[in-house]
């Protein structure tokens, strides 16, 4: 205890070193915490589950496209049935309407059964979480806001279908962040659907080993004989991995799941550690600041029989005080800052246990390592030495510097990437995508798509709001069910006239409609005016036509691995279409229909001259200028009045291409805040240091200024260092900048340029804020009386 006081009372004296050292670590240890939380909450997802790390999820691989299965159509018993303890069946519908009294809301609705509510512990909040009846329902909290307020939901009857279904028990959402999403759960007796399987196997199951002989291709027939053998694999995968491992097929179901990304764990995984890293450097280095000032001190102390531990344990209480003080004030920062890093990180970060574990962590830690340095430089110093002037012990200087050195290596390598990646960011958002989205609405209109199970009913609504959209003045272009960037791609195999096989994305279906919309350009070929239903007209972009090697349109054949349309005939005839060469009738221009950095993907379609798309409920309009919010509105009265919903939804093509990038958005940010912080903390060691260095040299300025030195003299001799400290700094950070972003940009087919302007501006910012800093100091130190100072010193 009476160590802890003395450590408190010489921190109190020294309070400008006090205060500049508990800030600068402070603020890395803020930002080292909100990073280390985001990551954390990353890596716990899916912790409501049983055990991540033996539920197990069978993805199926078809003609390389990967997507969610059962093993429903597995030839081989992969995971013996002794070896599962029970499994869960799930099937998917999006934008169903579900009917409460007069109105409709658009549900997303999952299929399964009371198993998977075992597997999964939901937070019961009202009823019953069981699926035991046809007719039960179990909705999530928000879904039950949504459609009955403030009312008691158990016992409320919904109609889907035609079809009366009870909410029988209502779910929160649980403490972690989870894969899958839905709005209600009902009974896979009410409709049997098998769209994906959950298994808890044993803890002895080697998925490694099941892999080996799942995940390779086997050929298998379809139902119909007519159709070629197809290739297809199994891969099996625990639930904790399946977050990180988004499908690249998944589209259909994309709104039923979030996934994360491993890659940007692990940037933000450097931040945290290269944040924290300069926060320690700083720390120790101010902290050795701090010994100098009482290196007499220990000298004596010593000569008097000081030992070991007490030695320790003094430098350690110190440690303690300063880091607890600054741990204190971190998360002052963390509670103050929680809606800016909200909206920063794209997520609230609620407390809890992990909070208190990396607290303490960081509490008994910090310590440790910062006190090892200081204490094993003055164990190992002879009192002789530690009772020499402050000023003549050079050796103290060089490491003051190399540490400062060190901090600015890692500050100039954050600020360059953060200035490559929003470089790399506006390059994206500014590079023209080969389609149009400006004034392209997506409008969901519930209870529009043709339904099996009301047929005659989901027609009339379509064609009444085909009419109506059709009579609307303010909509220049529609087609229903075409979204260029997210619902229509799948790979597929084709074959040149040399039958060599490539793999091409597909778009269902093109029409003049959708290329009007779209804004997609012939380059080569024309289009029919007309096609026949059995006809297939294909057309591809330039990417396909430079990968299967063809230089004209009129060389370019191609035939597809499987029919591309089977008739079939009352005299029991069957005509194959698509399994013969066929010419490609026209080549549009290329567009990024994903990210920009995968580049522009090689596709193939077939061309519909009277398509408007499919029968999805979702509508793709071109609005005229100036009449956006006239057509919201106007779209919004029609769901009401031919669906009875006011349940209307809408999104501007603008935002999904917007989306494509928020990651990249979010991250550029993210390096730009923490590199400003990183800049700000050794900033901090700069000042702090330079306050100690330069007051130590007011002999040697006064005696320079009696012997004619001028103010230029003095501000080249004391800035001198401070520049070559940054210069040497900025030479070594810029070969691992350089490395840093060619590792992380190796795989980008399309990339902003590095140039030497990254460099300079990253050199300029840090510089001119860095001597910025110092400029108070050394104009005090220039202008000083050398009288005053020679009769203080």
């Amino acid at each position: 205890m009476k160590t802890l006081k003395y450590a408190i009372r010489f921190l109190m004296r020294a309070k400008s070193y006090t205060l500049i050292n508990l800030l600068g670590l402070a603020f890395s240890l803020a930002c080292s915490i909100i990073l280390l939380r985001y990551i954390h909450r990353e890596l716990t997802v899916d912790t409501h589950c049983v055990d991540r790390e033996r539920v197990v999820v069978p993805l199926r691989t078809l003609n390389k496209n990967v997507n969610i299965a059962t093993t429903a159509y597995c030839d081989s018993m992969f995971i013996p049935e002794s070896q599962i303890i029970r499994r869960s069946i799930l099937g998917f519908s999006m934008d169903e309407p579900v009917q409460y009294e007069e109105q409709k809301f658009r549900t997303n609705i999952v299929f399964t059964d009371s198993v998977f509510l075992q597997m999964f512990d939901y937070p019961l909040r009202e009823g019953s979480a069981e699926l035991s009846a046809p007719d039960h329902a179990v909705i999530t909290e928000e879904y039950a806001r949504r459609l009955f307020g403030q009312d008691n939901p158990i016992g409320k009857v919904l109609n889907y279908e035609k079809r009366n279904v009870t909410v029988r028990g209502v779910i929160g959402k649980p403490s972690c962040k989870v894969t899958l999403n839905f709005d209600i759960l009902l009974s896979r007796a009410f409709k049997e659907r098998n769209d994906m399987e959950v298994m808890e196997v044993l803890p002895g199951v080697d998925l490694e080993e099941v892999n080996k002989v799942s995940n390779v291709l086997r050929r298998f027939k379809l139902h119909n004989e007519n159709f070629s053998p197809l290739q297809h694999k199994y891969e099996f995968m625990t639930l904790k991995d399946f977050y990180f491992n988004r499908p690249n097929n998944i589209r259909v179901y994309e709104e039923f799941f979030t996934f994360g990304s491993s890659d940007y764990l692990g940037i933000l995984s450097i931040v945290a550690v290269l944040l924290l890293f300069v926060g320690v450097l700083n720390f120790i280095n101010l902290y050795m600041v701090y010994m100098m000032k009482r290196q007499k001190e220990y000298g004596i102390k010593k000569v008097y029989g000081l030992q070991k531990f007490p030695l320790f344990l003094q430098i350690w209480s110190e440690n303690v005080v300063l880091a607890f003080s600054a741990l204190m004030v971190a998360w002052l920062i963390i509670e103050i800052t929680q809606v800016p890093v909200a909206r920063l990180m794209g997520t609230e970060m609620n407390y809890t246990i992990f909070d208190l574990q990396l607290s303490l962590g960081f509490l008994l830690g910090l310590p440790l390592l910062t006190s090892v340095y200081p204490y094993i430089r003055y164990q190992y110093m002879s009192p002789i030495t530690s009772m020499r002037t402050i000023a003549t012990n050079r050796q103290s200087v060089v490491a003051r510097m190399l540490l400062l050195s060190v901090q600015y290596v890692v500050t100039f390598v954050l600020v360059v990437f953060s200035l490559y990646l929003n470089k790399h960011f506006l390059f994206m958002i500014n590079t023209p995508k080969g389609f149009n989205s400006e004034r392209v609405l997506e409008a969901t209109i519930t209870d529009t798509y043709v339904n099996i199970n009301d047929f005659d009913a989901s027609i009339k609504r379509m064609e009444a709001v085909v009419r109506r959209i059709n009579a609307c003045p303010d909509i220049e272009e529609w087609i229903q069910g075409g979204n260029i960037l997210k619902d229509r791609y799948f790979l597929e195999t084709y074959f040149n006239d040399k039958d060599e096989p490539f793999e091409l994305n597909k778009l269902i279906s093109l029409g003049p409609d959708y290329m009007k919309l779209y804004g997609l350009k012939v380059v080569e070929g024309e289009l029919p005016d007309s096609t026949a239903s059995e006809d297939i007209k294909y057309v591809v972009n330039r990417a396909a036509m430079k990968l299967m090697g063809f230089k004209n349109i009129e060389e370019a054949f191609i035939r597809s691995e499987k029919p591309e349309q089977v008739q079939y005939f009352t005299d029991e005839r069957t005509v194959i279409i698509g399994q013969t060469l066929l010419p490609v009738v026209a080549v549009i221009d290329d567009f990024y229909s994903g990210h920009i950095t995968e580049g522009v993907k090689p596709m193939v379609a077939i061309y519909r001259a009277g398509s408007k798309g499919g029968s999805t409920g979702r509508y793709y309009l071109q609005v005229r200028k100036g009449k956006e919010q006239a057509v919201i509105d106007f779209l919004r009265e029609v769901s009401l009045e031919v669906c009875g919903t006011k349940d209307f939804e809408y999104k501007w093509m603008d935002d999904y291409v917007n989306e494509i990038y928020d990651e990249d958005r979010q991250v550029a940010t993210i390096y730009t805040v923490f590199a400003l912080i990183a800049i700000a903390v050794s900033c901090l060691g700069l000042f702090g240091i330079s306050l100690f260095d330069i007051r130590q040299r007011y002999r040697e300025i006064g005696i320079r200024k009696v012997n004619g030195a001028s103010m230029k003299d003095l501000y080249k001799l004391l800035f001198r260092k401070y520049v070559t400290i940054l210069g040497i700094a900025f030479v070594i950070a810029t070969p691992l900048a350089y490395y840093a972003i060619h590792v992380y940009t190796a795989d980008f087919v399309v990339k902003a340029s590095l140039g030497i302007d990254v460099f300079v501006v990253a050199l300029l910012i840090v510089a001119l804020i860095s001597l910025g800093t110092l400029f108070w100091q050394v104009r005090k130190a220039a202008s000083i009386n050398p009288s005053e100072v020679m009769k203080s010193e």
